[in-house]
């Protein structure tokens, strides 16, 4: 109710206000905040009055009337047109964050480091999520393109925001710095990319000097998932005991999720985690651990309620796939055999569990390994796939 009373409070301040800029700035502000926070279909429309508030003010007062109030106007604007383009899909969610770049950039016009540091680095920080959402909507050289920017972007802003002086705006973008070099590093091979995801691990541990377990749970939950996903890149994309270790500590910050927040979002990403973790051991040999990390998986699968939609439940039975190849591997045929039997038609993943099972066989093919029951097996699962195939 108190949010329905200011809101029309602010219309009234608004039309009796004319064309001043600060009153309607203000109001934006206050649409933008509400919409960022009520119900989606709500906050859409709360979202969308505030782009045609700033578009408004922008055409009833030009930058040389009110520089400042102008490029106030064009941080709200490009906020506003960031939130719809996170929001919506495909090309119209790309047309908005679009223009939410150009909204920034021309704040930034006026917002200089020299004359208004703080809003300059500010402007610089939204600057380059809008440029890392758009960037990862993108594809080729378009999207490391904006990526690339995004990076600078928030590099500039941590000039201003230190860690001595703004702590809490340093971690902030330090968190959003990771992200962008996350993103860029996947879509980078070879040592380019170890190099990204390597500082994309060095700014999320930075963000975590200030965010706090004890002082800042959220910011520190937050965090840690993303310097979990970003290890997990990054081991990907090494080799070896370094790749598996690397990995092996993103699922560690996921388990400590579990044991501060225990949703079904933290259980979910860690049985996730803890079967991928799972295949990588069987490539390497590593039979006995993998099937410890899948049972560990099981379980937490178990306990995973409506927090998470069916489909992505219903994919989590690549664990039972992992299992089974540890099973094999160390000799339970038969265990094993009976796991591919009893999912072999479900779906995952856009495919079936019995098509990814033969591309794993392929996987452990060119991986080197061997087991006396391997040619066994691997008549057995033609059997299956034979069978799945005939009307």
């Amino acid at each position: 109710m108190r949010f329905t009373e200011a809101e029309d409070k602010y219309r009234k301040v608004v039309g009796d206000a004319g064309l001043w800029p600060e009153p309607r700035n203000a109001f934006a502000w206050f649409l933008i905040q509400r919409g960022q926070v009520i119900e989606p279909a709500q906050g859409n429309a709360k979202l969308q009055e505030a782009v045609q508030i700033c578009q408004g003010t922008l055409a009833l007062n030009p930058r040389e009337k009110s520089p400042q109030d102008w490029a106030a106007t064009q941080h709200d604007l490009g906020t506003a047109l960031w939130d719809l383009g996170t929001r919506g899909g495909g090309e119209e969610g790309r047309k908005l964050l679009g223009e939410a770049v150009a909204a920034y950039r021309g704040a930034l016009g006026v917002r200089t480091k020299a004359d208004l540091p703080q809003d300059w680095a500010m402007t610089q920080n939204n600057l380059g999520n809008a440029l890392r959402d758009l960037g990862r909507r993108s594809g080729g050289e378009e999207g490391r393109k904006l990526l690339g920017e995004a990076v600078a972007a928030c590099r500039g802003a941590l000039e201003v925001y230190t860690k001595a002086d703004l702590p809490q705006g340093w971690a902030a973008t330090q968190n959003n710095l990771g992200a962008a070099l996350d993103d860029l590093g996947t879509r980078s091979g070879g040592e380019e990319g170890r190099k990204l995801l390597g500082e994309a691990v060095a700014a999320y541990r930075s963000a975590l000097e200030v965010y706090t377990k004890a002082d800042l749970p959220q910011g520190w939950a937050a965090t840690q998932n993303n310097l979990s996903l970003a290890l997990w890149h990054l081991g990907s994309q090494l080799e070896g005991k370094e790749g598996l270790n690397t990995q092996r500590e993103s699922v560690d910050l996921l388990r400590a999720m579990v044991s501060y927040q225990s949703d079904d979002q933290s259980r979910y990403r860690l049985a996730s985690a803890l079967g991928g973790l799972a295949f990588q051991l069987v490539l390497d040999s590593q039979f006995a651990e993998a099937q410890t990390r899948c049972e560990e998986a099981q379980r937490l699968a178990k306990e995973i309620g409506d927090g998470i939609q069916k489909s992505g439940r219903d994919n989590l039975v690549f664990i039972q796939q992992n299992l089974a190849h540890a099973l094999f591997f160390q000799g339970h045929y038969d265990e094993a055999l009976a796991i591919y039997r009893q999912y072999w038609d479900k779906p995952l993943h856009g495919k079936t569990f019995g098509e990814l099972t033969l591309e794993d066989f392929a996987a452990f093919d060119k991986a080197g390994l061997t087991h006396p029951d391997l040619s066994q097996m691997k008549r057995a699962l033609g059997d299956l796939r034979s069978k799945a195939s005939s009307p």
